[in-house]
């Protein structure tokens, strides 16, 4: 039997579809015999080739006839028929194939020698070829006819219950197991479509009393996925004959309906399933439940209401118990409650009284019950000059009366009562006046006057002043310098109206480049102005002696840059003496002379963003808190000072840069001070901050994480160590910074593995050659849904077109040891990265936890290198043991793993972890916590220390 030739058919496809494999018929014409001018026939030859393992039944027929060419083989081999034809002729050639398993379709080209596939005439059911080529040339023509098969889904329907599944592509559409074939064939010539694989969308539709119970085999998982009553199965491009194998499983659903009744309201709910069933409404109200379901319904009355007990197919007055195996009905009574009890209580002097006369409370309480749904009028009467204050309970407002409506439930009211609120006015100061009350008939025009009102009054008093005299201001229980005030009477309160006879104005104007204080005595002027040459004033009594005294601006702890002199007074003050008197018979105005001799510049920090943080200075004189007023702060520093501004973002917040004579991100940030200099410094907020110590995905044991955060240049940074697994099986580590986001809302970097560093026993050895993880530098990112559950994405690798996405929790060292952890003493070692800072290249990551038992347990992993330089981690965890005052770990067996799951892989592995010979480690701790020293089986001891970054 004729072989194929595999260059043509490898050239068509690669010409058709670049680098894909497809579902499809190929037919290649090819020029194989020289053109002869003098034949009269020329020979047109068709060679059909089958797909391993099928009966591909393709056949090809000419009209005229002459080529009637079927291949039914299954072993890939081709069967080859001829004819000849006149050679002005044209022969039409038609495609038919077995469609079980193969396109209806054929794609023709033309091919002539020496040049191959010269006429391409697509995909088609029929073509005509000619023998007479386009430069006048006869030639005999060869056809290659090649077919595949198509993908298939065998599908099971399964259960009790009956349902339908029917598919978004494929002709998919089963009530019963079956088995389906179709075409994805124009899908892969399809350029709009551009995905290199395509999916079929399963979906199962349940009949009436069944549910559907769930997908199995290839629907259930892996890489098809499934969500509720949909699956998705994946046909990779390559997948000319794949097969995915999907199961469906329908079981029976009948149907629980509760219902209420009575007068009364309440609501019925299930324990299982979503029924909440209220009086009056039909929503939630019936569910369908797989048949042998166990189910309990509760009735609840509302407040007001009793329940009398079920009917249907439930019954008694408590929970109703059934398991459920055909459409249930139960029916929940409500009925009105017993009658309610109304209760009044008096707080204060008074009564209260109901209209019917069931209550009357002279004080303390009582109370009577009433017809269910009826209603009741309470009165408040208080006593002697004493007034409501308000209703309390059930009542409110504080009307004499007030009415309950409908009452079906017990119900409680109060009243307060209040006595006479007494009010008093004085008068005082050097002047004359009267204060008048709005009400009350309080009229004051010396020493003090009352008045006894009811509570909660409010009053309005009027000064005015008699002539020569101004009215000053009010003390006491008002406040303000306006002639009128409201005051509302609460308690007893007293309210001091203040006259002054009248005052002539001081007026002190600073002038000069420097500064100082002026005061008077007596008091009024107080001036600190800034800038110089300004002006305050006070007025004082006619004829009184004010006495000015001027203080020049000295050097202080807070400013020592700034420093003025004080050259003597202008106006109606004169002299160089630091005091100078004034008489006021009139208004008067001094000037203080001010020069400055020494001067400072002012640095302005101000705080911006959703978030805040500290800003600092060295030279120390600035410390600008989140709590600072108003987020600003100033220091004053000498002339063409060197200064340079530290950030440290607070808790859950990012420095995002400078802004003002400060720019970009630079911390520390370098200030020449020639001038008076405004920075801002903006924070937002920053991604949420791990916990630090080992994480996991408990459903991937084996590999793991250590996690650190530390603060470098005002922005929380992570340390992080991934071990996991090459595609091969070995262990591998990787290492790397991870800093903020600039969104904010996580931690991303660079993770690298090195080689040719440190083993576990030998001597030390610096490791090199970097290999970073990842395709085109993109980072790994960390994201923290809260301090102890997060997310890493790490990078697309070399072997995988697509990141991987890794759910992280903390990793529990000891039972209840993160929920419930025991203080310690001594205080355990501190978790995180530990190194020997002369021998890089090399870590461990150390985690202790303590239980509620007091069980304390250290969790150790060892980056280092195997004896071929590739990296490798160990791992182990051992009872710590105290001295008193400090803690060791004695006799630390290690572990090493391999064949755990790499990044990268679509489902779990078990990692296989064997113990390593000659592992044995002790570990003994400073007291601190912050230093320890290792010894190694071998003798070999290495001073570790906490590692910084």
């Amino acid at each position: 039997m004729a072989r194929r030739p595999s260059f043509a058919i490898i050239d068509l496809i690669g010409r058709w579809l670049p680098c894909r494999a497809g579902l499809l018929a190929a037919v290649i014409l090819a020029a194989w015999s020289p053109p002869a001018q003098a034949q009269s026939t020329k020979v047109l030859q068709v060679t059909v080739y089958g797909a391993s393992g099928f009966n591909p039944n393709a056949r090809i027929v000419s009209s005229p006839p002459g080529i009637d060419c079927l291949n039914t083989l299954t072993n890939g081999d081709s069967v080859t028929c001829s004819a000849s034809f006149d050679r002005d002729s044209s022969v039409s050639l038609a495609y038919t194939s077995n469609t079980a398993f193969a396109e209806s379709e054929a794609f023709f080209t033309i091919a002539v020698a020496p040049t191959w596939f010269q006429n391409n005439l697509g995909r088609t059911t029929s073509t005509t070829v000619a023998f007479k080529l386009a430069a006048g040339v006869y030639s005999d023509l060869q056809v290659y006819v090649q077919t595949w098969p198509l993908p298939m889904i065998p599908l099971t329907i399964s259960g009790s219950g009956a349902g339908r599944v029917v598919g978004d592509i494929g002709g998919v559409d089963c009530t019963s197991s079956c088995t389906t074939r179709f075409s994805l064939l124009s899908y892969y010539t399809n350029p709009a479509v551009g995905a290199p694989d395509v999916y079929v969308t399963l979906s199962a539709i349940p009949q009436p009393g069944s549910k559907f119970n769930g997908w199995s085999n290839g629907c259930a998982s892996g890489t098809q996925g499934n969500s509720g009553t949909t699956a998705t199965v994946r046909f990779p491009i390559s997948s000319f004959a794949g097969s995915v194998t999907c199961g469906a499983r329908f079981d029976l659903a009948p149907t629980l309906t509760v219902a209420t009744s009575g007068v009364g309201l309440g609501t019925v709910t299930s324990s299982q399933g979503g029924i909440s069933c209220h009086s009056g409404s039909s929503s939630n109200c019936a569910q369908a439940f797989f048949a042998g379901t166990s189910i309990s319904l509760t009735a609840t009355p509302d407040r007001g209401y009793a329940f009398a007990g079920w009917s249907g197919a439930c019954s008694g007055t408590g929970s109703a118990l059934f398991t459920i195996n055909a459409d249930t009905s139960c029916t929940a009574s409500f009925v009105r409650g017993p009658d309610p009890t109304v209760s009044a209580s008096v707080a204060g002097s008074g009564t209260i009284t109901s209209g019917s006369g069931s209550i009357n409370c002279p004080g303390g309480s009582c109370s009577t019950t009433i017809t269910w749904g009826s209603s009741i009028t309470l009165t408040a009467n208080a006593s002697g000059n004493g007034s409501l204050v308000e209703w309390t309970g059930s009542c409110s407002g504080s009307a004499a009366s007030f009415t309950l409506s409908n009452v079906i439930v017990d119900t409680a009211c109060g009243a307060r009562f209040a006595p006479p609120v007494h009010f008093t006015v004085t008068l005082d100061g050097s002047g004359v006046g009267q204060v008048t009350a709005s009400s009350g008939g309080l009229v004051c025009s010396s020493g003090s006057c009352s008045a006894d009102y009811a509570y909660n009054t409010a009053v309005t008093l009027t000064a005015t002043p008699a002539a020569a005299s101004t009215f000053q201001n009010w003390g006491g229980s008002c406040s303000g310098t306006s002639p009128s005030t409201t005051v509302t009477l609460l308690v007893d309160q007293t309210c001091t109206a203040s006259f002054k006879s009248d005052q002539k104005r001081l007026t002190v104007t600073f002038a000069g480049t420097g500064t100082g204080i002026v005061s008077s005595v007596p008091s009024g002027i107080n001036c600190n102005p800034s800038p110089a040459a300004s002006i305050c004033a006070a007025t004082f009594d006619i004829g009184a002696t004010v006495t000015l005294t001027a203080i020049a601006e000295t050097p202080s702890v807070t400013n020592s840059y700034d420093q003025s002199r004080f050259d003597g007074w202008g106006g109606i003050c004169s002299g160089t003496q630091a005091t100078a008197s004034v008489v006021m018979t009139a208004a008067q105005a001094c000037t203080a002379n001010f020069t400055k001799i020494k001067s400072g510049v002012t640095l302005t920090i101000t705080l911006a963003g959703t978030k805040s943080g500290t800003v600092t200075s060295t030279p120390a004189g600035l410390t600008c808190l989140s709590t600072t007023i108003g987020r600003q702060c100033q220091a004053r520093f000498a002339k063409d000072a060197q200064v340079s501004l530290s950030v440290a973002a607070d808790a859950g917040a990012r420095f995002v840069g400078w802004s003002g004579a400060c720019t970009g991100r630079t911390v520390p940030f370098p200030l020449t001070l020639s001038v008076a200099t405004a920075c801002t410094a903006s924070f937002s907020p920053g991604p949420i901050e791990p916990v630090a110590g080992a994480w996991w995905n408990p459903a991937e044991p084996g590999r793991g994480y250590g996690i650190e955060v530390q603060r470098s240049s005002g922005d929380a940074k992570i340390f992080f160590g991934s071990f996991v697994y090459t595609t091969a099986g070995p262990d591998i580590w990787y290492a790397g910074f991870l800093s903020p986001s600039d969104d904010g809302t996580s931690f991303v970097g660079q993770l690298t593995a090195y080689r040719g560093g440190q083993t576990l026993l030998g001597a030390y050895q610096t490791a090199v050659t970097a290999e970073a993880l990842g395709q085109n530098a993109q980072p790994t990112r960390l994201t923290f849904t809260s301090p102890t559950t997060g997310t890493i994405e790490f990078p697309p690798l070399q072997a995988f077109a697509i990141g991987t996405t890794v759910t992280i929790t903390r990793f529990p060292v000891v039972t209840g040891g993160l929920t419930n952890p025991r203080a310690t003493a001594p205080t355990l070692p501190a978790t995180g990265w530990w190194w020997n800072q002369a021998e890089p290249g090399r870590g461990l990551f150390l985690e202790a936890q303590a239980d509620a038992a007091g069980n304390q347990v250290l969790f150790a992993l060892f980056f280092l290198y195997g004896g071929d330089g590739s990296p490798r981690w160990y791992f182990g965890e051992i009872t710590l043991a105290s001295t008193g005052t400090a803690w060791a770990a004695a006799s630390l067996s290690l572990y090493e793993c391999s064949g755990g799951e790499p990044i990268g892989a679509s489902s779990p592995t078990v990692a296989n972890c064997v113990s390593v010979p000659g592992g044995q480690t002790t570990l003994q701790f400073s007291a601190a916590g912050d230093t320890a020293l290792m010894t190694l089986s071998t003798g070999a001891q290495i001073a570790l220390q906490r590692f910084t970054f």
